[in-house]
């Protein structure tokens, strides 16, 4: 789901970009993967009270 967004996409829209793409509920706790277990996938950026995630690019590191 996160690859597919470059620009990354709202930790509240993750729930629903799941659902939409596998036709099922997100597995609860989902977020918490997300920070912990696929740090090599994606990342996490806490924007005010909201969070977005994204790609990790080869080539490309949004924090630099």
């Amino acid at each position: 789901i996160v690859s597919e967004k470059i620009n990354g996409i709202w930790a509240t829209r993750l729930a629903v970009e799941y659902k939409e793409k596998f036709g099922e509920e997100a597995p609860a706790g989902l977020m918490d993967l997300v920070k912990t277990s696929f740090k090599d996938i994606c990342k996490v950026e806490q924007h005010t009270e909201r969070e977005l995630i994204y790609p990790v690019l080869e080539n490309h590191d949004k924090c630099k």
